[in-house]
This record gives C-alpha cells, structure tokens and sequence, in this order.
C-alpha cells in the first residue's frame, strides 16, 4: 500500500505532478536525513535504514558539490 500524489501545491504555489519530478533537492533530501537521525529503529531495520542513509548521503554530497 502506497500514497500517491496529484497535483500538490506547495508554499511557493509551484505544482508537483505525480512522477514528472521525483528528483529530490538538496534540502528535501537534506530533510530526509535529519527525520531519520532524530528516529529509533530496531535491530531488523537498522541494516536497511543505514543502505538509505548511505544513498542519500551520496546524492545530497552530489548536488551540494
């Protein structure tokens, strides 16, 4: 089960239409990372939670280079 998303207006009044932007900015991946660091995980998700701090780590050095 997942959520998906139409035509979202956002505080700057921009539209974000479904899949036609997936790619995530600086500060929205930036945002993903401080979430995850103020969170708990048990034991079975931390192998997984810290692949996908991995990742967005990477992306984020990517575009702030």
């Amino acid at each position: 089960m997942g959520l998906v998303a139409q035509n979202i207006r956002t505080q700057n009044e921009a539209t974000i239409s479904g899949a036609q932007d997936s790619d995530l900015t600086p500060q929205e991946l930036e945002a993903l990372l401080r979430l995850i660091k103020k969170t708990t995980f048990v034991g079975e998700d931390v192998e997984m939670v810290y692949t996908l701090v991995v990742k967005l780590q990477k992306q984020y050095l990517q575009k702030t280079k």
